[in-house]
């Protein structure tokens, strides 16, 4: 149980998902699937990963995100029990963050480390790269392409399909931009006073780029 004060203002009910729009009153963040010195903050939509702080001036442990309080806070307080820092054993039908087949036995799939919709399938001579059907995400935690929803990628472009490149701006900075491929995606930041043009697909100078992101 999340510690809550007299003087914490807690979010209930606690957010399990980013809105389409986001709220004129407040930020939605999100607890991350495994790490609990990992949150997401919601913009547009669109899930962006970020790291809580360090908590010691040796900078060797970090506070965890307190998802009713919606901050990173001391993790006695956070009370935080992702499979990350967890050390009972995990039920059998838990997903172990892992990208590569390695030792894992024959049949195993495995979650891309970039999109959705894809995932690798381990057999006897190496790992097979795999697509969902149109519509369906790769679920590691129930080893199926479904519509759960259930996708443990963090990309910026993990839903992008399309065979042919697309640019898309960072939702966070408008000096740099993403360009999504099917399988890869590639940062590009632009030169000093300069910025993304999401109408020109191109670096501006700053009084013309137009651009409105948040910083």
């Amino acid at each position: 149980m999340v510690t809550v004060y007299a003087e914490d203002n807690p979010i209930l009910p606690v957010p399990t998902y980013c809105p389409d729009v986001d709220p004129e009153d407040r930020t939605i963040h999100l607890a991350h699937e495994y790490d609990c010195t990992k949150f997401y903050k919601c913009i547009g939509g669109n899930k962006v990963e970020l790291l809580c702080p360090f908590m010691d001036k040796a900078k060797t442990r970090r506070l965890h995100f307190n998802k009713v309080l919606q901050v990173c806070d001391l993790p006695a307080r956070a009370n935080c029990n992702s499979p990350a820092v967890q050390t009972t054993p995990r039920s059998k039908d838990e997903w172990t963050p892992e990208w590569t087949c390695g030792n894992r036995p024959v049949g195993t799939y495995l979650p891309h480390k970039t999109r959705c919709h894809l995932f690798y399938q381990c057999t006897s001579y190496g790992q097979v790269l795999q697509r969902c059907a149109e519509g369906l995400v790769f679920n590691p935690y129930a080893q199926v392409c479904d519509k759960s929803g259930k996708c443990v990628v963090t990309d910026v472009c993990k839903d992008y399909r399309n065979t042919e490149g697309s640019y898309l701006p960072d939702p966070l900075s408008c000096k740099n931009v993403y360009y999504c491929k099917e399988e890869t995606t590639e940062k590009y930041s632009c030169d000093e006073n300069a910025e993304w043009s999401t109408q020109s697909d191109k670096c501006l100078p700053a009084d013309q780029a137009n651009c409105s992101r948040k910083l």
